[in-house]
């Protein structure tokens, strides 16, 4: 009995999450430079993903649009973070279509997103 409540909560708060990361608004990669500050999702292919071992925080990033520098739009995970995902990023993401959700900041006149945990991204 106990087992099935615990699956039974289990589901429930996975619905949950899935239904919070839909209510962001969807825009594209190309509105992300005009929601600077907003919590979106955004649904795209990602073009390119690479581990930045050389840069502080050595993020994993995640191109969106084209590859680097050409990047329309870019997320990035720092080394601390992929601890909360069950998948390395750089391989397991590379050329998927995926919806991710967060807040957009801009970094070097480009729109970015940081993701910290693995909910913040849907396939």
């Amino acid at each position: 009995m106990m087992k099935n409540l615990a699956l039974w909560i289990y589901f429930l708060v996975s619905a949950t999450v899935a239904v919070a990361q839909k209510a962001a608004p969807e825009i594209t990669i190309d509105e992300a430079k005009d929601h600077i500050g907003e919590k979106v999702t955004i649904c795209a292919e990602i073009k390119e993903t690479f581990f930045n071992s050389k840069a502080k925080g050595e993020p994993t990033m995640l191109n969106f649009g084209d590859v680097y520098p050409k990047q329309t739009f870019s997320c990035l995970i720092w080394k601390d973070d992929l601890k909360n995902f069950n998948y390395n990023p750089v391989t397991y993401l590379k050329r998927k279509q995926v919806c991710v959700t967060g807040t957009i900041k801009m970094y070097k006149g480009k729109p970015e997103m940081e993701l910290h945990a693995q909910d913040q991204i849907f396939e």
